[in-house]
């Protein structure tokens, strides 16, 4: 288990993505007053986040990250959230 963060990172830190053997990782989210923010960029290299992927409740979601490109976890106000990966 991760510790819990309370900034901003990509993932993997590469920032090369998840090839096939990514699988599911786990996030658990305490949102506090804020949100937790699963980001992905578009063709001009912003990072932006699809209305399905923020948290605002505390609990655990599974997120699969399988062949997908490289993420930013974006925290908003006093959220907190870690990640359990799958090791292949």
């Amino acid at each position: 288990m991760t510790e819990w963060k309370q900034v901003d990172a990509v993932f993997p830190a590469s920032g090369k993505g998840f090839g096939p053997y990514g699988g599911v990782a786990t996030l658990q989210v305490d949102p506090g007053s804020g949100t937790v923010e699963i980001q992905l960029q578009d063709a001009a290299s912003t990072w932006v986040t699809g209305s399905d992927l923020t948290f605002s409740e505390a609990g655990v979601y599974k997120i699969d990250v399988e062949n997908t490109p490289p993420l930013r976890v974006h925290v908003t106000g006093d959220a907190k959230y870690r990640f359990t990966w799958r090791r292949p």
